[in-house]
């Protein structure tokens, strides 16, 4: 003989009287991520909760056994406090919702992206969507937006009895659900449009930082289990994705570092000017070009002009020292210019740079995108570090002399690729190129692998910088047998994470 709600209740109640005594109340709900529709709504009490669950469960089971729910391989239960309320579940649902206890094996209770950020960092591993397989980029906060539209209904339900209330409510959260059922395949339609679109950048991106890191690396990350486990020693959950703070350097430690890549580079270019007067005159040409295009305030230029008019012409006279073969094109060029115009200005004097000048500005991309993506990190480990340990404004305006610093090199990093790729354009004659990208301000951006995944992360993919180093290195033997792999083994997970959409069943509660 199956009970009904009122008898199920009043049997719950006797059976934790803890929970009737309780004076704190509130209004439960529960929401399905995938449609965001309501599918139960009780007031009850805070602890209520299971039963609140159990009445949207047997809904979906027809209050019957786990056979009932055989195409259901798998329930994902967003709560604020799962890390609290999942150790008790089993043990509830035996005691008073037998008929579907068996249904608590295959729900995996998991704690929204946004509540997450105030739990400790063993929930944010444990009970994490980011790191969950088959969760995709949902945030569980389904239950979140409807209160936003459940609220406006506040100043007609107030002064209503219980019952009327709750009809109320009930006709309202269904007409809600209908308006969501006519814009359904509207909105999926719109959803697998972009996610067609983002698969080709998402899998490039994969297969460079797969390049980058090398095979055998690759190939050990992919033995490592992603299931979190408890290590007794630390008293904390391990994760593949949870970098413990002994495996990174110290500030002292990043700033030498990239301070000796800086001096490396330097000593390397003073070295070629050394020995190659040629390249020194190379190297001057460019930087005079730089200045040629550089900006200044106007009070400075008078004199600014009158001092680059000065290195220019010295820049000439060495110049054909060096490039003896030049000199009859610069005359030949000097006299058709003279016939245009008589007085040319400094910031527009020709330098005649030679066109084998690609090879050295290639160097120099390389080498700044490899300075760019260290000063990123360096300057996104600083901002961290400040925003946990300075208090106050004097150790505020402190620590921000040394963010600034890093800032300020990054941006000068990223001009001089900047100004690399004009010139490569240039000497190409084409509007794009596919190996030195258009350096965009979005790039300049680097998630933090050191900690969790932020709210808002899974959907922006890090820059085409990350993945720069080796790709642009290796042979074509090399690239060719990378990709003939991979084209044989992404078949394969691709299909297996196509599965998981039918596996997936949402319940925000």
């Amino acid at each position: 003989m199956l009970l009904t709600v009122k008898d199920q209740w009043k049997a719950i109640l006797k059976i934790w009287p803890s929970q009737a005594q309780q004076s704190q109340s509130s209004m439960q709900a529960v929401t399905c991520c995938c449609l965001e529709s309501i599918t139960g709504l009780r007031l009850a009490k805070f602890t209520n909760t299971d039963f609140c669950l159990a009445f949207t469960l047997s809904q979906y089971t027809n209050k019957q056994s786990l056979k009932a729910a055989k195409y259901f391989h798998r329930i994902i239960l967003t709560y604020d406090i799962t890390c609290q309320y999942h150790t008790k579940l089993k043990e509830c649902f035996t005691k008073c919702f037998l008929q579907i206890s068996n249904i608590i094996d295959i729900i995996n209770c998991l704690v929204p992206k946004m509540h997450l950020d105030g739990h400790i960092d063993n929930c944010k591993y444990r009970f994490s969507l980011n790191f969950f397989k088959g969760a995709g980029r949902n945030h569980g906060e389904g239950i979140e937006q409807s209160w936003a539209e459940s609220k406006q209904s506040g100043g007609s339900t107030r002064q209503m009895n219980h019952g009327h209330r709750h009809d109320k409510l009930n006709d309202y959260h269904n007409f809600w659900n209908w308006c969501k059922v006519q814009k359904m395949s509207e909105s999926l339609f719109n959803n697998i449009i972009k996610g067609r679109e983002q698969l080709s950048k998402i899998v490039d991106y994969f297969l460079g930082l797969c390049i980058m890191r090398g095979k055998a690396t690759v190939d050990s990350w992919k033995e490592e289990s992603t299931e979190p486990t408890w290590n007794e020693k630390t008293k904390q959950w391990e994760s593949p994705y949870r970098l413990n703070v002994r495996k990174l350097p110290t500030q002292a430690e990043i700033f030498t570092s990239l301070l000796k890549q800086e001096q490396v580079i330097d000593q390397k270019s003073m070295d070629a000017r050394k020995k190659n007067l040629a390249i020194h005159c190379m190297d001057t040409g460019v930087k005079l070009q730089t200045k040629q295009k550089g900006e200044m305030l106007p009070e400075e230029i008078r004199v600014a002009c009158r001092n680059l008019l000065a290195k220019i012409q010295h820049y000439c006279k060495t110049q054909l020292q060096q490039m003896p073969d030049l000199g009859d094109i610069i005359v030949v060029r000097k006299e058709d210019d003279k016939e245009e115009k008589e007085n040319v200005e400094v910031e527009n004097e020709v330098l005649f740079l030679p066109l084998d000048l690609a090879q050295s500005e290639i160097q120099i991309a390389n080498e700044a995108i490899m300075m760019l993506s260290n000063s990123i990190i360096h300057c996104m480990l600083l901002n961290d570090t400040r925003w946990w340990h300075s208090c106050g404004i004097m150790m505020n305006l402190h620590s921000l002399k040394y963010v600034n610093g890093i800032a300020k090199k990054k941006n000068g990093y990223a001009t001089v690729y900047c100004q690399a790729h004009i010139v490569l354009l240039q000497l190409s004659d084409t509007e794009e190129l596919e190996d030195f990208l258009k350096l965009e301000s979005s790039d300049l951006y680097a998630k933090n692998a050191a900690g969790a995944r932020r709210l808002g992360e899974g959907s922006v993919t890090d820059s085409w910088i990350w993945t720069y180093g080796r790709l642009k290195g290796m042979s074509d033997a090399d690239k060719n047998d990378f990709h003939h792999t991979k084209s044989h083994s992404n078949p394969q997970k691709l299909s297996k994470f196509s599965g998981f959409e039918h596996e997936l069943t949402w319940i925000n509660g």
